[in-house]
């Protein structure tokens, strides 16, 4: 998976994503605990529906972690904008949780 070589290894910008990863009662796609951050990809044949990971997601959300929902096209065709939003993410979620 292309979006997994460009996270992995913290190769993007030091942050430390796993793949796979269980959290209460589902299984996120990847989690970068020390930023709070999950990315899910979605679309072509990918997991679940969108729909259908909103219940989790909001699960998510109130325990403090920030979800991307990332769309497989998106990966293929816009990855600098998808990386760039994973950084972000990262950066906003890393100051917030350092200062609290």
């Amino acid at each position: 998976c292309h979006l997994w070589h460009a996270l992995r290894e913290r190769r993007l910008r030091g942050a430390l994503f796993a793949r796979q990863v269980a959290l209460g009662d589902s299984v996120v796609d990847f989690f970068c605990e020390e930023a709070g951050v999950v990315v899910e990809l979605e679309g072509a044949r990918h997991d679940l529906k969108p729909a259908a990971k909103a219940p989790r997601h909001g699960v998510l959300e109130r325990a403090g972690l920030v979800v991307l929902r990332v769309g497989v096209d998106d990966v293929l065709l816009r990855f600098p904008a998808v990386r760039a939003s994973i950084v972000t993410a990262c950066a906003r979620v890393g100051t917030r949780r350092r200062s609290q």
